[in-house]
């Protein structure tokens, strides 16, 4: 699987109030070809679902306003098909085990290396895609 090939004109939602870490990871990602909206809570990550549908949703877990845990959470409420939720988490008192069970694909620790995640996302999407026979 090319990354490259997979991201191609995929739009990302990255929620992370880092704001030297979320132009890292964007610029990252749209080095892969993805396209990438950004947030900086889980609040601002809910505004623009409103009006953009994305591919793939990377959130920080610790955040003000609205953490990664409850912007999950509030998805979740909606009663919609959401994309794939990929947490992201520089502590430790979130397991990949909970993340997995409270919804999200997976998780990563910081600090992240932008192509591991842009090649989990492929992966994630690229799967996806083969169960929808595309």
């Amino acid at each position: 699987m090319i990354v490259s090939d997979v991201l191609k004109d995929v739009r990302i939602l990255l929620a992370e109030d880092n704001v030297d870490l979320l132009e890292v990871l964007a610029d990252g990602l749209e080095m892969f070809g993805a396209q990438t909206l950004r947030a900086q809570n889980g609040q601002e990550g809910l505004n623009l679902l409103s009006s953009h549908q994305v591919d793939v949703i990377i959130s920080d877990v610790r955040m003000p306003v609205m953490d990664g845990r409850e912007f999950l959470r509030a998805l979740k409420n909606l009663n919609i098909a959401f994309p794939p939720f990929l947490f992201l988490t520089g502590f430790t008192d979130l397991t990949p085990e909970v993340a997995v069970a409270e919804g999200a694909a997976g998780m990563f620790y910081k600090p992240i290396r932008v192509e591991k995640l842009a090649q989990t996302a492929a992966s994630i999407l690229a799967e996806r895609r083969k169960k929808q026979g595309k």
